[in-house]
């Protein structure tokens, strides 16, 4: 596992597209082929500064291949991360102001999961596991103490592979038209700290 780089935009944009599809949001459904919406969102995984920068970014590699990601951040960024978007709302076909992601997912206190997943071909050999685990390093060099995401009520397998994990629900709520369960997990005391 490693940090993703600008250079990987070009795989971790079709790895991402599933996502962005779950979610069904109207502004990515506009986009009837994957390819013209990996076409639209490589740019922002290219940026610096949103929540989808590359640098938001932890890949799973194999072989050259990107075989699933994890991206996250500090909560308390999340607003900060989300106001670039703004720049790409014309090629998205938004107003100018619209916020594109105007749900709280995430609050002040965690590092959150944003986004998890791996290529259908790399699912059930560990990786995603790999993955979450990976995120308790990164969230404490982040200096967080807690780790949040949000499972789509439609997705058991990914619920259990979470409550496997430790993470543990502490409510529910609603992103575009999906229910949520809003999971957490708190890290181990560290000898450094």
């Amino acid at each position: 596992m490693r940090n993703a780089q600008k250079e990987d935009a070009k795989q971790i944009a079709p790895l991402l597209s599933v996502i962005l599809r779950d979610i069904e949001l109207p502004v990515f459904a506009q986009y009837k082929s994957d390819e013209e919406l990996n076409n639209k969102i490589i740019p922002i995984i290219e940026g610096e500064e949103s929540r989808y920068s590359y640098k938001n970014f932890y890949v799973y590699e194999q072989a050259g291949t990107i075989l699933g990601f994890l991206c996250g951040y500090s909560g308390s960024d999340a607003a900060r991360l989300d106001e670039p978007f703004k720049q790409y709302n014309a090629s998205f076909n938004l107003p100018p102001d619209e916020v594109l992601f105007p749900d709280v997912e995430t609050f002040p206190g965690e590092w959150y999961i944003d986004a998890l997943v791996t290529s259908s071909e790399a699912r059930g050999k560990g990786i995603g596991s790999a993955l979450l685990n990976y995120a308790n390093e990164v969230a404490a060099e982040a200096g967080e103490t807690r780790i949040g995401l949000n499972c789509d009520q439609h997705n058991p397998k990914a619920g259990a592979l979470y409550e496997r994990l430790g993470f543990k629900t502490d409510g529910t709520l609603k992103i575009g038209d999906h229910m949520y369960n809003r999971m957490f997990r708190i890290l181990p005391l560290r000898d450094d700290k």
